[in-house]
């Protein structure tokens, strides 16, 4: 329902993008966290967190 304005679109898009990275990279965590004991979970938030962003950012996915 943006109606022709380009910013009002935009934001939109970058505030789903902004909810589905922290969607995912939660959701990663959790799993991690469950199914790692605590160091490796702990290890393992970096690269959720570039996998997350690749995800949501740089892949046309979403």
């Amino acid at each position: 329902m943006t109606y022709g304005f380009p910013a009002a679109r935009d934001y939109t898009v970058r505030m789903d993008q902004r909810k589905m990275f922290w969607l995912l990279a939660s959701a990663m965590s959790v799993l991690a966290g469950l199914a790692l004991p605590l160091i490796w979970s702990l290890a393992a938030t970096i690269p959720i967190l570039v996998m997350s962003w690749w995800i949501v950012y740089r892949s046309d996915w979403l």
